[in-house]
């Protein structure tokens, strides 16, 4: 058992782990990288010391995918809050891994489709990665449940009429 006061400071020693992440993430020293995500989880093992911040745990996943992508497939298969997994796309596009972020974004999408944060992220990524034409879909799909939102039918003529333009 761990008191409130250890499980705060545990999180804490967290948080500098992320600092130190964010240090060698910058740098690009990606072997560095996995040593300290690594020794995170050593010292305050997220299945003893469950992260209390879904935000700080997606900025950990993101510096992690950054490193290797390959560790997305294990964050897709966990069952992880639509949420969290929004905050894990936007750090992966602050990163610029748009591809990853792409695949994030729409599985947090697939599981709430009437978030219109979701779909913003999700339309963000697509025009990041130069495929504004992916985003007809979800727009249509929202437009499905929210027939009367002016914002969205708008941004939708248009990239209908651009992306014809370019076709």
């Amino acid at each position: 058992y761990y008191n409130s006061n250890i499980k705060n400071l545990l999180q804490n020693y967290r948080t500098a782990f992320i600092r130190l992440a964010e240090y060698y993430t910058v740098r690009e020293d990606n072997l560095r990288l996995l040593e300290v995500l690594k020794k995170m989880d050593e010292k305050v093992d997220p299945k003893v010391i469950p992260w209390t911040s879904g935000a700080m745990r997606s900025v950990r996943d993101a510096f992690h995918i950054n490193a290797d992508t390959s560790a997305i497939k294990e964050i897709l298969e966990s069952d992880r809050h639509p949420r969290d997994l929004q905050y894990l796309g936007e750090h992966l596009l602050r990163l610029r891994k748009v591809e990853p972020a792409i695949r994030v974004l729409e599985n947090a999408y697939q599981k709430n489709p009437k978030d219109k944060r979701a779909l913003g992220l999700l339309i963000n990524s697509y025009q990041m990665a130069g495929q504004p034409e992916r985003a007809i879909a979800p727009l249509e799909s929202w437009l499905y449940f929210y027939p009367n939102d002016t914002e969205i039918q708008n941004y939708l003529n248009r990239l209908k009429r651009d992306t014809s333009r370019s076709n």
